[in-house]
């Protein structure tokens, strides 16, 4: 008996494993034909076979082929096939998939919506060449080509069916068969609308669709993360509940399987995410940043290594991306396998440097710890292979500029790493103003310590081919943030401002390395936007580095302030006057007599003191000898031209004296003693004609002066050049009103100007001069004609007789001028005037 009970027993066993045999072979022939699995659930969704038989669907669980998807009423879910094509599905929606083959040499998946509303996200099948995507709705079938496409069947047979760009960014197109008819759809902002009797409109998408399309992506977020954790609270629930799976065939379901079936959807998400990485692009790499984002340590590490090894040009895209996001791996994680990812990250980036690098690596350096900061840093200046690059200036001024309070954290707990980057982004730094400007960035905003490091190291720089990098990052921050020039240490800042006036010199000699900037504009732009005291620095380093050159500098620079700065100057000369009269002095000395050197003399006249002002002209009148001879006149004409009141502000000798040697000059260029390209005599003329009337004077009494010692036609020559002036006779009837004195200097000038005629073109030239002119001139001609006793008297005759010739009413009126006139000598018809002389009708004899 004891023995036929143990046969029966065993006999049960053997049932019993058979059975559990059978039951599991069922299970893994199932899991092979399986297609897909739930990745998200919200209430209660069904699975049907061909029998009917229906089965609930939970979270993580798979689906196969031929089976009938259900969500019920209230509920939704999202199910991700195994090429990654991902269908979120709303309440009481129902599709089949009759077909489907994730293979590279015949990929295809058919499917029908039998009712309810979809989104589809396209995977693998659908994006590659030879793949067949199709959906059924009712009577209609939709082709899928590597989109994202919204179909919402509805009770009534009539279906809506929209595009939107997928997760990459791209739009697709949905070919749409429909009652023997093809038509494509291919734009995001249209709906096909399908009608029971499959008419098809077309609409715009309302705004209530075009934000609902906008939810997806947080959807497909939480389809695709890997988190290990989650999952495993997930199959815990299930092995709770008893609804969890003997995945690793021993019989019992237990925690065991729990971290079997977790490898196996683990892995099954890894292969999602590899797709999503595959489809990726350096300028969309939003979607798969997000994925990593909320995903687990581990997986990240794992994604991004992957990313590195086979797609490193998307590492700078996710790097932002996960910045943007504070994400704790990358700013924060302290365990093994993220530091030494972290190091292979920014080692990339550094490696592939791009126009966004700089501003990338800035970014992750304000949100991260000191220990991500030291890796940055360790990349940027120790593992830059490119001679060329300027990554770690870019970075050190763009972290500047936008995080300085983090920089002055690290400055003070970070301070090697900090003087690491500093020395590393001077030395690559150029002369350029862009570098300039990106040390100023950072100057800006340092802390004592790191001000006088940056501009100590720039000194260091400013050599060879980089000697006006000083220069240039002087110039940046004075522009930027003058006041930051008080902390600069005095003598690293006294050594900055003798290499910015030595480069400015060597450009101004020719020698050195030449660059494009200008650099006296730089030395005037650092004097007037700096403090006073450093201002007089510069002018007197330049006043020392002048001693032995022969260049214009000194003038360029002291004009350039004038100019920039109309007070600036003035203010230089009350705090520092000796310096201020010694820049002047080299200035004069050492400039020439053209025009050009005129006018930037003119420009210091038009905005300084009194007191400058005469010093100016004091030193032009010095220089004004010799080859220079010219310039006081080049000079006078400069400041008449710009800022003639200037000329009433100088003592009478300096006005005497510049007057003087502008006419001497001009006689010798009448008497071709000297030769200049500027008509000197035209100077004078424009002296006389912007001057008030007293200094005119001066200048009419000087010339008629030197008139009577010269055989030139300089008389002449100014008359005719005054003639041309639009107020010409204006201007001398004014001068001749104010005295006897300057009435007998304005006569005097025409009676020499005539008595320099010496041809019929000269004639020509005054009888022009007086038939244009008005009743002033006439008068004058008239006078002096009267006056006249020696051959100037028949110059005038010829002169009134051409008139004549050609104007009788101007003959006629220059008669009227006077009380009367009598023509002496009457011939048939007049042609020449012999003589005229006052005809009196009132006896005025004693008797």
């Amino acid at each position: 008996m004891k023995n036929h009970n143990i046969k029966l027993l065993n006999y049960f066993s053997f049932l019993i494993k058979v059975l559990l045999f059978s039951l599991l072979s069922e299970y893994t022939l199932a899991n092979d034909d399986k297609i897909g699995t739930v990745t998200e659930i919200n209430g209660t969704i069904v699975a049907i076979n061909d029998e009917l038989e229906e089965r609930d669907l939970l979270i993580h669980d798979p689906f196969f082929l031929n089976e009938e998807i259900f969500v019920t009423e209230g509920s939704s879910a999202t199910i991700q096939f195994n090429d990654s094509t991902t269908v979120i599905m709303k309440e009481l929606t129902s599709i089949n998939v009759s077909e489907f083959e994730n293979s590279k040499k015949n990929p295809k998946l058919k499917a029908e919506l039998v009712k309810g509303k979809i989104i589809i996200e396209s995977g693998s099948i659908a994006k590659k060449d030879n793949g067949e995507m199709i959906v059924g709705v009712t009577t209609s079938s939709l082709g899928l080509r590597g989109t994202r496409v919204d179909i919402d069947l509805k009770p009534s047979g009539k279906s809506n069916i929209s595009l939107a760009k997928d997760s990459f960014g791209n739009v697709g197109v949905i070919e749409v068969n429909s009652g023997g008819q093809t038509s494509n759809i291919t734009s995001t902002e249209q709906v096909l609308e399908i009608s029971e009797n499959n008419e098809t409109t077309s609409r715009d998408k309302t705004e209530e669709e075009k934000e609902e399309a906008k939810s997806v992506g947080e959807t497909l977020i939480k389809s695709s993360k890997i988190d290990e954790e989650e999952i495993i609270k997930q199959l815990q629930q299930k092995l709770q509940d008893g609804n969890l799976q003997d995945a690793n065939n021993d019989g019992v379901v237990d925690g065991s399987d729990v971290e079997v079936t977790k490898e196996q959807i683990t892995n099954e998400k890894k292969q999602n995410i590899d797709f999503i990485v595959e489809n990726s692009k350096d300028e969309n790499t939003e979607f798969l940043s997000d994925v990593i984002n909320q995903s687990d340590e581990k997986s990240t590490v794992e994604v991004i290594e992957k990313i590195i090894e086979g797609k490193d040009n998307l590492v700078e895209g996710v790097v932002e991306n996960l910045s943007d996001k504070d994400n704790k791996f990358l700013t924060s994680s302290t365990s093994e396998g993220a530091g030494l990812i972290k190091e292979k990250i920014f080692e990339t980036i550094v490696a592939k440097e791009t126009d966004k690098s700089a501003a990338i690596l800035s970014k992750v350096m304000a949100k991260a710890d000191d220990a991500t900061v030291a890796s940055v840093i360790n990349n940027i200046t120790e593992k830059n292979t490119n001679e060329d690059s300027k990554l770690s200036l870019k970075v050190m001024a763009d972290f500047s500029e936008k995080n300085p309070e983090k920089l002055e954290t690290l400055s003070q707990n970070n301070a090697d790493q900090i003087e690491k980057l500093t020395i590393s982004a001077v030395e690559k730094a150029e002369s350029s103003k862009e570098d300039a400007d990106l040390i100023a960035k950072v100057v800006a905003v340092a802390n004592y310590e790191l001000v006088n490091k940056v501009v100590e190291e720039v000194s260091k720089s400013s050599t060879e081919e980089k000697q006006t990098l000083s220069a240039q990052v002087l110039k940046a921050i004075v522009d930027s943030n003058s006041g930051k020039i008080d902390i600069i240490n005095e003598d690293v800042k006294d050594t900055m401002i003798k290499q910015t006036i030595e480069s400015a010199q060597n450009q101004a000699e020719g020698t050195g390395v030449q660059v494009s900037e200008d650099m006296t504009s730089i030395v005037s732009d650092i004097i007037v936007n700096t403090d006073t005291e450093t201002g007089s620095k510069m002018i007197e380093e330049l006043n020392n580095s002048a001693a032995d050159k022969d260049n214009d500098l000194s003038l360029k620079v002291i004009s350039d302030i004038s100019e920039k700065d109309t007070t600036k100057l003035n203010v230089l000369s009350e705090n520092n006057k000796e310096q201020i009269e010694k820049l002047t002095e080299t200035a004069i000395k050492n400039a020439d007599a053209s025009e050009e050197s005129a006018e930037l003399i003119a420009k210091v006249v038009a905005v300084s003191s009194d007191e400058l002002v005469n010093k100016v002209v004091e030193e032009v009148s010095k220089s004004s000898t010799e080859e220079k001879q010219t310039l006081s006149a080049q000079v006078m004409k400069s400041i008449v031209e710009t800022n003639p009141e200037k000329i009433e502000t100088l003592s009478y000798k300096n006005k005497e004296t510049i007057i003087n040697q502008t006419i001497e000059a001009a006689k010798n260029q009448a008497e071709n003693v000297i030769k200049n390209d500027t008509d000197l005599s035209s100077v004078v003329s424009k002296i006389i004609i912007n001057s008030n009337e007293n200094t005119s004077l001066i200048v009419l009494e000087n010339l008629n002066d030197k008139s009577e010692k010269t055989k030139s036609s300089l008389s002449l020559n100014v008359f005719k050049n005054l003639a041309k002036e639009e107020k010409f006779e204006e201007k001398i009837e004014s001068i001749s009103k104010k005295s006897v004195i300057s009435e007998n200097a304005v006569e005097k000038l025409i009676e020499k100007s005539i008595d320099d005629i010496k041809d019929s073109k000269d004639i020509t030239v005054v009888k022009d001069i007086i038939k244009k002119g008005g009743e002033f001139l006439s008068k004058k001609i008239v006078e002096i004609d009267k006056k006249t006793k020696n051959e100037n008297k028949s110059k005038i005759s010829k002169i009134l007789d051409n008139i004549i010739k050609e104007d009788p009413k101007k003959a006629k009126e220059i008669i009227k001028k006077e009380k009367k006139k009598e023509i002496q000598k009457k011939i048939k018809k007049p042609k020449k005037i012999i003589e005229i002389k006052d005809v009196i009708d009132t006896n005025i004899s004693a008797n």
